[in-house]
């Protein structure tokens, strides 16, 4: 009869049983014809076959699908590390070429840069080629000199210009956004002492 032949084509043997099984979890089969052939002997090997796709589905499944994920994420944290690790190593070697660029324009070895050194070494093709490839655009001596030199007192210890490189990195433009909030900081100084001195009088 149909019934009997279905029940073969899905169980017929051994091999046959096994890729009806393995169809049945991963959506090659849909599992209700299955049963309703297994229903021709009897319903306990209905609830049999139900038990195995509860267990497969709930179980294997999903914990082979937590495996994964968690492989996944440890992935990205490892990821991750090797970034941050990446960007310290990066940093780290910033600051060794900015002090051997501090080293080479610091002629008398004072530990200080002054305008007048700072213009000469800038002229430096090999210097300029070194502020941009350390991403740092200046258009002048001037400009940058007076970037780096935080505290105003016209020389550039160290500290200032790792400090003020550091800052200046990335864009061309930035130097140019540091340069106009110097001189609004300077504006609103001068606006503040000629208003505290026009009210004193």
């Amino acid at each position: 009869t149909d019934d009997i032949a279905k029940l073969e084509s899905y169980f017929g043997s051994l091999h046959v049983s096994v890729h009806t099984l393995f169809m049945s979890i991963s959506g090659g089969l849909t599992w209700m014809d299955a049963t309703l052939a297994l229903a021709q002997i009897s319903w306990i090997w209905v609830y049999v076959f139900s038990c195995y796709i509860a267990f497969s589905v709930f179980a294997v499944l999903n914990v082979m699908t937590g495996v994964f994920c968690q492989s996944a994420i440890k992935g990205a944290e490892r990821d991750q590390e090797m970034v941050v690790q990446s960007l310290i190593m990066d940093k780290h070697q910033l600051k060794t070429s900015l002090g051997k660029l501090f080293q080479k324009m610091d002629d008398d070895q004072s530990g200080k840069l002054t305008l007048a050194q700072f213009e000469k070494h800038f002229q430096d093709e090999e210097v300029r080629v070194l502020f941009e490839a350390l991403e740092i655009g200046a258009t002048d001596a001037w400009s940058l000199f007076l970037s780096l030199d935080h505290n105003e007192d016209y020389q550039i210890e160290p500290a200032e210009f790792l400090e003020g490189c550091l800052q200046l990195r990335g864009s061309a433009k930035a130097i140019d956004l540091f340069m106009l909030r110097r001189q609004v900081a300077k504006i609103m100084m001068h606006l503040s002492a000629r208003d505290q001195s026009f009210r004193s009088h």
